[in-house]
């Protein structure tokens, strides 16, 4: 005698590993110059760099690369330094900015 409730199983039991092995493929990139609200969104060699409102709060910041002077950027870029504000970096002068001094590329040539 056949068992279709057993067949019924066996299929569910197939569906779940391949939707596990499926979600488990599915993490997020991460992207060099992408959107970020912290260090993690972005490569383990960047940062985020973040410009926070007027009331302090974050909004979506960029992945930046650290540096150690111009050269170390790509052209049209400069290497400037930007402070610590817990998971991420900011402008100097920012609401939550700490005395700690991190060098990142940013779009633009220096001024002069």
């Amino acid at each position: 005698m056949r068992r279709p409730g057993l067949w019924i199983l066996i299929l569910v039991a197939i569906s779940l590993v391949i939707s596990l092995v499926v979600a488990k493929n599915q993490k997020v990139e991460k992207v060099e110059g992408g959107p970020c609200l912290v260090d993690g969104n972005c490569l383990k060699s960047q940062r985020c760099f973040v410009i926070p409102k007027g009331d302090g709060f974050a909004t979506d910041g960029r992945c930046v690369d650290t540096c150690r002077g111009d050269l170390a950027c790509p052209p049209q870029w400069r290497c400037e330094a930007v402070y610590e504000a817990g998971g991420y970096l900011v402008p100097k002068g920012a609401k939550g900015a700490t005395a700690q001094v991190v060098e990142v590329c940013l779009a633009g040539a220096r001024q002069e």
